[in-house]
């Protein structure tokens, strides 16, 4: 499960972006250390990190800096193993 801490931010503002371990019954996993990597499906926008790693909670977090124009629409997909899981759009309005 892939979530974001706002859906709707400020063009150009930054979003925590965290994925959440599930087994195939979407049941949160707990497993520490496994490496994440974030992808986005818009040219535009950056994370602060190409990677970060699950804590106790199986859980991973990634900084993503929206892009600078408003209306602009990305999904984030966080991948580990040969599990992947994408986020809702997340839509940059206007300052």
């Amino acid at each position: 499960m892939v979530t974001s801490s706002s859906s709707s931010p400020v063009a150009g503002a930054t979003v925590i972006i965290s994925a959440q371990l599930a087994d195939a019954n979407d049941n949160p996993v707990a497993t520490s250390g496994q490496t994440v990597t974030w992808t986005k499906s818009d040219a535009n926008g950056s994370f602060a990190s190409a990677t970060s790693t699950t804590n106790a909670s199986g859980i991973a977090t990634v900084v993503f800096t929206s892009h600078t124009v408003s209306g602009t629409a990305t999904t984030v997909t966080a991948t580990t193993s040969a599990i992947s899981g994408t986020s809702a759009s997340i839509t940059t309005v206007a300052g």
